[in-house]
């Protein structure tokens, strides 16, 4: 079908390249390789078209296409479209909800969209809370796509979708050399567990890498790092962005002088609504009206 996401159309301000030479070019790539490529011209003129109209799973690329979509046609002021988190009390429990906006941020030297500002809001309401809970079921509880590699999971390419996204959902580890032949440092937040296998060298290149079995909290880093040269930061993907942004939000809470007398927890929605909330363990696709938010962003 014309037109499938899988496609991508170029705009191009300079002359276009003919078709024989696109072909001809994409022919090199050897046996084996499919490629649909459209081009249009800045009027929407086809120049070039090669397979237009196969079925191709779609690449990374097609994201640009369906967030245009997206702005052309939804409804930017309709309830289901508004972004943000927000922070409500239930009971004694606090409860931290996503509703999709990626811009959430636990940094120091945060300046919008600050997640501080609602744990702030929390402390100006109570002093001691339970439970608090990360809720990300403005979105179905799929956090990959179907075929996604689980060893592509731990890299900060690899995080996992969620309505509540802190901190691009990307946990940061420092690695400091020591003395040749000795394991570096690693500082991290906590949020991870560390399998140190990481060598410091007299000198070379930095070389590390990260693994992690889904669902697992223990990294392995393994590779090597030269002494006497800077620190390296390696970013590991979320796989559990709730739990990770409900885990932040209980310690701004503490940082506010609110006692979290509770455990960290998360509100998943069900994938299909055939699923058994009790099986799961998760919240049902619909659930009775929330208590009113003390704080949005």
């Amino acid at each position: 079908m014309r037109g499938m996401l899988a496609l991508v159309p170029l705009l191009l301000a300079a002359a276009p390249p003919a078709a024989p030479a696109v072909e001809e070019a994409l022919a090199s790539v050897g046996a084996g390789t499919r490629i649909g490529l459209v081009v249009v011209d800045d009027q929407g003129r086809e120049i070039v078209a090669v397979r237009p109209d196969d079925r191709f799973v779609p690449a990374s690329n097609t994201k640009m296409f369906t967030t245009a979509a997206a702005f052309a046609l939804l409804d930017t002021a309709s309830p289901d479209t508004v972004g943000g988190a927000s922070v409500r009390l239930e009971g004694r429990d606090v409860i931290l909800a996503g509703h999709g906006d990626a811009r959430l941020s636990s940094a120091a030297d945060c300046q919008s969209d600050c997640l501080v500002d609602l744990a702030q809001a929390v402390a100006a309401r109570t002093r001691v809370v339970r439970d608090v809970i990360g809720d990300d079921s403005a979105f179905p509880d799929e956090r990959w796509p179907a075929g996604m590699s689980w060893n592509n999971m731990a890299g900060q390419y690899g995080t996992a979708i969620s309505a509540l996204t802190l901190d691009d959902n990307v946990v940061v580890l420092t690695v400091t050399p020591g003395r040749p032949g000795a394991t570096p440092a690693i500082a991290g937040d906590g949020y991870y567990r560390i399998d140190n296998r990481a060598i410091t060298i007299a000198g070379g290149k930095t070389a590390l890498e990260v693994t992690r079995t889904p669902g697992s909290d223990m990294l392995r880093i393994a590779g090597t790092i030269p002494a006497g040269g800077a620190a390296a930061n390696l970013r590991v993907g979320v796989d559990d962005p709730a739990h990770r942004a409900a885990r932040r939000f209980a310690g701004l809470l503490r940082a506010a002088g609110v006692r979290v007398t509770g455990d960290i927890a998360t509100r998943h929605r069900l994938l299909s609504p055939g699923d058994d909330p009790a099986a799961r363990g998760d919240a049902p696709v619909s659930r009775p009206p929330a208590p009113p938010e003390l704080a949005r962003l």
